[in-house]
C-alpha cells in the first residue's frame, strides 16, 4: 500500500464504491426475497455489463445481445411475480436486487476501465483498496442499523474469516486478475 500511487487509489476506490453500493443494494433486497429469486435476479447483471460499456465506450452491441437482454428481462418478470395475483406488482425486495445487479454490472465495467487506463494495475492491490473501501461503507449502516453480538461462537468467527478471506478477498483478485 506504501507504493500505490494517487491515480491508483483513485481508480481503485472507484471501484470499491461501486462494489460497496451494490453490497448494499443486494443486502436490503435479501431481507423480503427469497435466496434463490435473489440470485436470478443477482445473476442478471451479466445482460447489463454490455449495455453499461457500450454507454461508456460506444462499442456496439450485437443484435443477439440485445434478444437476450430482453428474454432475461422477461424471465425475470415472471420469477419476481412470485405467485401474486397482480402482475404489475413487483416486490420491493426485487428492486433492490434489480438495482444491485445493475451497480454490479457498473463495478465490473469500472474495474475493465480502471485496469486498462491503469499502466501498471496490481490485481491484488486493486481487490485489497476495493474491499477496504466496501468495508468503510458498510460501517454506516452496520453501526446505526444493527446490533453487535454479545458473543459469538467460534464456528461462526470461523465463518466469517472463511467467507473474508475465500468468498472475497480470493474471489475478487482472481476477478480483477481474470479482468
Amino acid at each position: 500500500l506504501g507504493r500505490i500511487s494517487g491515480k491508483e487509489l483513485f481508480y481503485y476506490s472507484a471501484c470499491g464504491f461501486a462494489l460497496g453500493v451494490g453490497f448494499i443494494l443486494q443486502t436490503q433486497g435479501m431481507i423480503t426475497t427469497d435466496p434463490g429469486k435473489s440470485g436470478v435476479i443477482t445473476g442478471t447483471l451479466v445482460v447489463f455489463v454490455p449495455f453499461i460499456h457500450y454507454f461508456w465506450t460506444g462499442t456496439r452491441l450485437a443484435l443477439h445481445v440485445i434478444l437476450g437482454t430482453v428474454l432475461t428481462f422477461i424471465g425475470l418478470y415472471f420469477i419476481s411475480l412470485d405467485g401474486l395475483e397482480d402482475l404489475t406488482e413487483v416486490g420491493q425486495g426485487d428492486l433492490f436486487l434489480l438495482a444491485g445487479a445493475i451497480v454490479y454490472a457498473f463495478h465490473v465495467v469500472v474495474v475493465d476501465r480502471t485496469l486498462s487506463t491503469l499502466s501498471k494495475p496490481s490485481p491484488i492491490l486493486l481487490a485489497q483498496v476495493q474491499l477496504f473501501i466496501v468495508g468503510l461503507m458498510s460501517l454506516i449502516p452496520a453501526i446505526s442499523l444493527d446490533r453487535f453480538p454479545d458473543s459469538m461462537s467460534n464456528f461462526v468467527i470461523g465463518g466469517v474469516l472463511f467467507l473474508a478471506i475465500f468468498g472475497s478477498l480470493i474471489a475478487y483478485i482472481v476477478q480483477m486478475w481474470a479482468q
